[in-house]
């Protein structure tokens, strides 16, 4: 089962379709073997390949940001404005004041 489960891993299967084909091979031979089909679960101790450490993201550099908000303003869900709205007490302060005279 073990090499099986590197074959996989070697065919580039991610850990967790390795890990839910072990649970279903398991949970098969579990039935199989309550049934009196077969005399053991050879899944039972068979170990998967140790899951690949997960690689740390990297900042954008400013030239890679910049290129994704250029795309993104082309977009019909962007904000035509990209100032935050004002807060209400913002709101309130600016009509209670009175304009230039």
């Amino acid at each position: 089962m073990e090499a099986f489960y590197r074959h996989l891993a070697n065919q580039v299967y991610s850990y967790e379709t390795i890990a839910h084909t072990h649970n279903f091979l398991k949970s098969a031979y579990e039935r199989a073997l309550r049934y009196g089909k077969v005399l053991q679960n050879p899944v039972a101790q068979a170990k998967l390949p140790k899951a690949p450490k997960k690689e740390a993201g990297r900042e954008l550099t400013e030239e890679e940001l910049a290129k994704i908000l250029e795309a993104a303003r082309q977009h019909r869900l962007f904000p035509s404005s990209t100032s935050p709205p004002p807060s209400a007490s913002e709101e309130a302060r600016s009509s209670a004041s009175p304009g230039p005279t």
